[in-house]
This record gives structure tokens, C-alpha cells and sequence, in this order.
């Protein structure tokens, strides 16, 4: 089936409630991640913890495995001012363990871990459980933010114990902001590993860093932003999920997943698949049409 054979795809982190100006709704990466593969055709293993009496949304699309929990990780996000601020409301009672993972489940090609706040993934386990699967992501969102109210950004927790595990089947993905708080040692530590780093831009696309190659990824406008929020958790499950194609192309795909997914409000169901491809080589050939003898 090839080195980046997607399925069984098993996903790891908590379900999350996000209050917003527009009211409450669904958020959190495991919930963007779920709305990818659902528009790639996959079907996901969703390893959570929240309680399952809250509306699910595109979560039932997949196989679910729900840690109950009374206690739901919810975010206030404001975007009202020029920087978004992310103010911790409540989190749940207790870790995701490796122990939670039901047995059927051991067997998987891709795994996706998406912590959300420190220490809301009991991570080392899993990265030892992961030693046997090709095509592994990331997200560090989690591991860098610190704080019981507001939420502030910093280095990455025990970077250390994770750097070991790290192989070229790792795709590990940060934003503009959380690149800020990587040392240049510990980037050089993460690519001698064999392992990728990419760095989400916003507006100005993505950068892809593998070895001593650096592959920039060019946005995909849009004329109609309406919530940038899962922007980077859609663009890394869209990478991940696209990588048989190359990383180029995956980071092309992933980019009009993330402008895909601003284009509406909260992680709903996006797109079918040979849309978002479409999407992709009519941008490519008009940005080639427009660099012709540059």
C-alpha cells in the first residue's frame, strides 16, 4: 500500500467547546482534523475525552472512542483585537492515556496527536506506541501553552523526552507564533533526526523544513474569511493525509484545505476532495501563468 498508506488513521486528543462572539460551538484540533478526513473519504479512530452529551458534530462521522468526562476543555477566544487571545475557561479531570487506546485499535498506518493544552495527553507513551507506525504527526499547539486563565505561548515542555522518539516518519507542526519560542539548537536537534518541521504562516502560506531543504507553500486566497480559527489544525491533518503525493503537493493541498476551512464558521463539513484538488490546480496555474519569466 506504500509508505504513506493512510488508513487506519487514529487520532489523539480532547473534544473542545469554544466560546466565541458568534456563541458556543464545537472547536479543538481533533474536530477540524475529523472534518479533513471525512472530505479526503477516510474514516478516523478518534481517541477523546469530554462528555458525549454535547453535539458532536462532525466527530460522528468517525469511530469514536469517547473518555467520559463531565468536565469539557473549553477555550473563550477573542478576536477582537489585532492579537487573538485564548483565555482557559475549564479542562478535564484527568490525562488521555495509552491505556484508554481499545485494544482493536492497536494497528494503525497514521497517527495524529493534538494536544491542546500541557499535560492533557500523556504523550511519551504514545510516542513509544508509535514506533511501528510510517506516517506520524504532531501538533505542538499544546505543548506550548502554559497558563490557568489566560493563555500565554512558550518553549516546548520537555522537549528533551520527546526528541528521542523523533524519525523521518514524524511530521511535527507549529505556528508562526510558537516557532518563536524554538531555539535554533532545538530546531537542528529535530531535523538531524530525520523528523519535518513545518511552520503555518497565516496569510503568507507555510514553510516546510526537512533536513537542509526549506520548501515554501504559497497561501490559496480567499475572498470570503470568516473564521480563521482551526486554520493550522486544518492545514496539518490535509498535509499528513497528503504526503503520498510529495511534500509540495501536500503542502499545496493543505493550504486550500486551510483556506477551505475560513471560509466558514467552526469545524463543519468541508468540501469533497476533488473540489479542494480542483481548487489547487487553478491556483497553481494561474500563479504560473502570472511568474512566467520571472
Amino acid at each position: 500500500m506504500g509508505k504513506y498508506s493512510q488508513e487506519p488513521i487514529l487520532l489523539v486528543g480532547p473534544i473542545c467547546i469554544d466560546r466565541t462572539t458568534q456563541g458556543m460551538q464545537l472547536g479543538g484540533a481533533v474536530s477540524y482534523a475529523a472534518s479533513v478526513i471525512h472530505s479526503m473519504g477516510y474514516k478516523a479512530r478518534i481517541l477523546t475525552i469530554g462528555n458525549s452529551n454535547i453535539d458532536l458534530g462532525v466527530l460522528k462521522k468517525h469511530e469514536l472512542h469517547i473518555i467520559p468526562d463531565k468536565r469539557v476543555l473549553t477555550f473563550e477566544i477573542d478576536t477582537t483585537k489585532k492579537e487573538r487571545r485564548l483565555k482557559l475557561l475549564q479542562k478535564p479531570s484527568r490525562k488521555i492515556t495509552i491505556n484508554d487506546l481499545p485494544r482493536s485499535w492497536q494497528g494503525n498506518n497514521t497517527l495524529i496527536m493534538a494536544p491542546l493544552i500541557e499535560n492533557d495527553i500523556e504523550l511519551l507513551p504514545f510516542l513509544e506506541f508509535s514506533d511501528n507506525i510510517n506516517n506520524i504527526s504532531l501538533l505542538t499547539q499544546g505543548l506550548q501553552r502554559r497558563g490557568e486563565s489566560e493563555i500565554v505561548y512558550s518553549e516546548i515542555s520537555h522537549f528533551n523526552s520527546f526528541l528521542r522518539f523523533f524519525t523521518n516518519s514524524f511530521s511535527i507542526f507549529r505556528s508562526e507564533q510558537e516557532s518563536n519560542f524554538w531555539s535554533a539548537e532545538q530546531m537542528n536537534q529535530t531535523l538531524k533526526t530525520g523528523a519535518r518541521v513545518i511552520t503555518t504562516l497565516g496569510k503568507q502560506g507555510a514553510s516546510i523544513h526537512k533536513s537542509n531543504k526549506i520548501t515554501k507553500i504559497q497561501p490559496v486566497p480567499t475572498n470570503s474569511e470568516l473564521d480563521t480559527t482551526g486554520a493550522g489544525d486544518t492545514f496539518a491533518t490535509a498535509f499528513t493525509l497528503s504526503l503520498k503525493y510529495g511534500e509540495r503537493q501536500a503542502g499545496n493541498l493543505a493550504a486550500a484545505y486551510a483556506t477551505s476551512s475560513i471560509e466558514q464558521v467552526g469545524p463543519t463539513l468541508l468540501p469533497p476532495q476533488k473540489i479542494i484538488h480542483k481548487r489547487v490546480l487553478d491556483e497553481l496555474s494561474t500563479f504560473d501563468h502570472n511568474h512566467q519569466g520571472d
